[in-house]
């Protein structure tokens, strides 16, 4: 487990518990592979689903979830667009055309880093507002329309 404490001040005492979580070993249809310690690169297509598979694991704590999140903008701005799908650890998930459809291009061609990722989730609501403990496993890649950028 992973434990998150505190004997309080600003923010009440809490005792925060969630669970490690196995690997994440995602399928992902990549136009460009992973180049040392470069991600991978996502081509989403007009008109086409984006079908995403991974191993469940049965060792996943009770409720665990996997997340497929893409974020559009530049390394250091805010996020432009982002979608972010949520599944029951069942092995896959698919993104409908009519939602990636919608997902901008930009001018540098690759949008900021996307994930896909395994995670087990501990949430507190204090006074103060919820406090939330999460621990990730994650595959990051890059998105882009269409074609692979060229480096």
């Amino acid at each position: 487990p992973v434990r998150a404490t505190s004997a309080g001040g600003a923010v009440p005492a809490f005792d925060l518990e969630a669970r490690g979580v196995p690997r994440l070993d995602g399928t992902i249809a990549m136009c460009r592979p992973p180049i040392g310690h470069m991600p991978g690169v996502v081509c989403l297509q007009d008109g086409r689903d984006l079908a995403v598979a991974w191993r469940p694991s049965g060792d996943n704590p009770p409720g665990g979830r996997v997340f497929l999140r893409f974020s559009s903008g530049w390394h250091g701005s805010p996020g432009l667009t982002m979608v972010w799908c949520d599944s029951l650890d069942d092995g896959e998930i698919t993104v409908p055309a009519s939602l990636l459809d919608r997902y901008p291009a930009v001018s540098g061609g690759i949008n900021e880093s996307s994930a896909i990722g395994r995670m087990s989730a501990a949430t507190l609501d204090l006074p103060t507002g919820p406090i939330a403990l999460q621990v990730v496993s994650q595959q990051q890649f890059l998105v882009t329309r269409d074609h692979p950028p060229s480096l």
